[in-house]
């Protein structure tokens, strides 16, 4: 069976303190295969690399945000995951 805590999760966010608050919060709730960046445009390769199961995107970045980062994944998900 599949646990939820086994949910592998990419934080992509611009704040270094918001990505290392999100990962505490996850990591005491359970949540141990975590990946994140502070730079958008490292989100793609990183999915890539990864696999997340949940991508949590600040969508108010400078340069690249969340919103071009989402149409650059897009395409990496599954169409069955929809």
């Amino acid at each position: 069976m599949f646990e939820v805590t086994e949910s592998r999760i990419l934080i992509v966010d611009d704040d270094a303190s918001v990505v290392q608050s999100l990962r505490r919060i996850l990591a005491r709730d359970g949540f141990g295969q975590v990946a994140s960046t502070t730079d958008p445009g490292q989100a793609r390769a990183l999915f890539e690399e990864f696999g997340p199961d949940l991508v949590v995107l600040d969508l108010r970045m400078p340069g690249l945000d969340g919103f071009a980062v989402m149409e650059q994944l897009t395409p990496l998900v599954p169409r069955e995951s929809f």
